[in-house]
């Protein structure tokens, strides 16, 4: 897989392992010949279409890809956070504001299917691109990402313990730039928020750690750091 698409595979996966409200579904969304002719920005419309979702409160978060065609044209590929609607009706809407009727849409049953969906279409095409709405992850996650994996690296820690810690990064809903510790390896009492850089974790007790951000959750039988 190439760097790209695991970069939206962790990206999407991510999203979907993140605690939240709504069910998890892919949408593709169509160019059609009179969005063509008509001179739509699929890009622009795309936006409309999620406003309109989310005023009616079927969208709470996406994370998205666009494909060309051997032609050139744009389509978007899409997983969404939301509730359930019928495909008749976000055809609908699609055909109102973009002229294309064709959309199609699925459940995601287990989380790889969807970040797989997402992998899928960026290693296709060099010029995929991803992105994802403010609510889908949190601003920094990469370097939060990239900051748990030196540490781990430095740490000796086996792949599935790494996993396990972003989980629990995931499931507190919070960037971990909102700390429990003051500076690295400073302590303050569990919840005092502090908007120092991600650089270190914070630990409780010994056998547990405690993430920035997060409640106070045993992690691998660790001692304090």
């Amino acid at each position: 897989m190439k760097r790209r698409a695991r970069r939206g595979y962790h990206r999407c996966i991510s999203g979907i392992r993140r605690k939240g409200v709504g069910s998890f579904r892919m949408i593709t969304l169509g160019h059609s010949a009179l969005a063509v002719n008509a001179g739509l920005d699929i890009k622009a419309d795309f936006r409309k279409l999620v406003a309109v979702m989310r005023r009616r409160g079927l969208l709470k978060g996406y994370i998205k890809v666009i494909e060309f065609t051997k032609l050139g044209q744009p389509h978007i590929h899409m997983v969404y956070r939301g509730k359930f609607f019928m495909q008749v009706m976000i055809s609908w809407l699609w055909s109102e504001i973009h002229l294309s009727p064709v959309v199609w849409i699925n459940y995601i049953r287990r989380p790889q299917q969807g970040a797989s969906y997402v992998a899928k279409y960026l290693g296709k095409d060099p010029a995929c691109r991803y992105s994802m709405s403010h609510d889908w992850l949190w601003v920094g996650v990469a370097g939060d990402w990239k900051s748990l994996v030196r540490y781990s690296v430095k740490q000796g820690w086996a792949w599935e313990k790494l996993l396990g810690l972003w989980e629990n990064v995931l499931d507190s809903w919070r960037p971990m730039h909102y700390l429990y510790g003051s500076s690295p390896g400073v302590l303050v009492p569990w919840g005092s928020p502090c908007l120092s850089p991600v650089t270190n974790i914070s630990s409780g007790t010994p056998g547990q750690l405690t993430l920035w951000g997060t409640p106070h959750i045993p992690m691998f039988g660790i001692s304090p750091l």
